[in-house]
């Protein structure tokens, strides 16, 4: 019964951790297209807002909707939040280097790649390191 539970609760979690990154995605660029296309902000400036943004609304979800923890120890989260997405944009700088100038692969077929391994990757530093 408690494995089933487990489970359960398992799944649950993939599910919002998806649903988080859709919004969070949509997020981030829809206010991307917002300062650029309508309040016309360069793009870099642009592009550097709706990141933090999104950074800082993907911390949220992944820590209240996706694992649903409550403790108030945001300094600690948000330091090994911060430290688990510096090390995803250093593995996938590495893996699109290796995947396009390495294997020979095309940029967006590496791309594509990389984002399934992040995913993934950053499921597991959530629960097991950042929320644990």
């Amino acid at each position: 019964m408690a494995a089933m539970t487990y489970r359960r609760e398992f799944l649950g979690q993939i599910l919002r951790f998806g649903l988080g990154g859709l919004s969070t995605a949509v997020l981030c660029w829809g206010l991307l297209a917002l300062l650029v296309e309508v309040l016309h902000v360069h793009y870099l400036l642009s592009a550097n807002v709706a990141g933090g943004a999104a950074y800082l609304y993907a911390y949220m979800v992944n820590k209240y909707f996706v694992f649903r923890n409550y403790d108030r120890k945001h300094v600690r989260q948000g330091g090994r939040f911060v430290a688990s997405q510096l090390l995803l944009w250093v593995l996938a700088n590495v893996g699109m280097y290796a995947g396009v100038d390495v294997f020979g692969l095309h940029y967006m077929a590496a791309t594509v790649i990389i984002a399934g391994f992040a995913a993934g990757l950053n499921f597991l530093l959530m629960k097991l390191i950042v929320f644990a």
